[in-house]
């Protein structure tokens, strides 16, 4: 088992990420201790902890030490498994950038996965959405919850709107639309405000 200092170098979260994922892609068990010792709050942050349960799920690894707060971690992972995967990083920060830090860590190991993998990743913005004539069962909230398998849907087949607010300005670079069914949204448009 190959042992790791976690304040080496800048003592962040780099080196936790960094680890997590070769171990993951070369199959190596690794011990990490003073994590993220150079910062603030050592240990383990929410955003770390879903990183490592994150790779620790792709990697079917056995994990020691996953807790808030935790400055060693004990990884062992067994065999990298493509499939659909949904991480949830609004649930345990608020941080937009932990998108990213977790994608970081997931990469590598997927990309040499044997299976395809699709990875859903629910962002921890502030988010609302609205429309007209909402099915109870289906609530506006379902077309921005970034689950696979809940929707939005009219109590109406006439011609309705919703509206999705940022809470803030943001670049939006990409909008994708999933439809339910190929007989729903005959024609569409979308409208951006700023």
């Amino acid at each position: 088992m190959l042992h790791l200092n976690g304040s080496h170098g800048e003592g962040g979260g780099q080196l936790l990420r960094t680890s997590l994922s070769l171990a993951a892609l070369l199959g190596e068990s690794v011990r990490i201790t003073d994590i993220r010792a150079g910062r603030a709050k050592p240990g383990l942050r929410p955003q770390h902890l879903t990183a490592v349960q994150a790779v620790a799920r792709i990697s079917g690894a056995e994990v020691e030490g996953a807790d808030l707060g935790s400055r060693e971690l004990v990884f062992k992972p067994r065999s990298l498994r493509g499939g659909d995967y949904f991480f949830d990083v609004a649930e345990k920060t608020g941080s937009a950038g932990a998108v990213t830090l977790v994608v970081q860590a997931l990469l590598p190991p997927l990309l040499a996965a044997r299976e395809p993998a699709t990875l859903t990743i629910r962002h921890p913005y502030d988010l609302t959405a609205e429309a007209e004539h909402q099915d109870p069962h289906h609530p506006a909230a379902h077309a921005i919850d970034g689950l696979p398998d809940t929707y939005w849907d009219s109590a109406y087949d006439a011609p309705v709107w919703i509206q999705v607010d940022l809470g803030e300005s943001r670049q939006v670079d990409e909008l994708t639309i999933h439809f339910w069914d190929e007989f729903s949204w005959q024609e569409y448009s979308y409208y951006v405000e700023s």
